[in-house]
Order: C-alpha cells, then structure tokens, then sequence
C-alpha cells in the first residue's frame, strides 16, 4: 500500500504529498504543495506525483512542481519521532 504522508525539503519551500488508499488492492488518491515564505507572503504550488504513482527503492515518490514540471523532487515517508 502507498497510503501515508510523503514530505520533501526541496527549492520550493517543504514539499508534503497526501496519500489515501482505502485498501491494498485499490486505486490510490493523492494531494500535495509546497509551501515557502519569501519577503513576508506565503507562496504555495501544487505539487503532482509522477505517473504511475509507485515508491521507488529508497522508499521516496518522485513528484513535480505543476507550474513547472521540470522542478522534479523526491518525497519520502514521514516518519514520527516518539516523545
């Protein structure tokens, strides 16, 4: 299963992708941005996952920037630290 939440530190600001699967062998959902403060104002871009949606062998899902698709980045799961 894909299903978690995906996150990158990237020239974009930090990268974060969304994914729903609501069983193994179903189809997966996504949604993800990019968000970076420049002089003060928030900027936000829609980050898209390269197609087919798949982890590659370090675990990451390869993405793209939607206004500017050669922006490739490499989003890993986000792993929680225990208090």
């Amino acid at each position: 299963m894909l299903a978690g939440v995906y996150d990158a530190v990237a020239p974009c600001g930090h990268a974060g992708l969304i994914v729903r699967q609501p069983t193994a062998s179903g189809p997966p959902t996504f949604q993800g941005t990019c968000l970076d403060s420049q002089s003060g104002a928030t900027v936000v871009e829609q980050v898209n996952p390269v197609m087919p949606l798949m982890r590659g062998a370090d675990s990451g899902i390869s993405a793209s920037l939607a206004n500017d698709p050669s922006q490739q980045l490499t989003l890993h799961p986000l792993v929680l630290q225990g208090n």
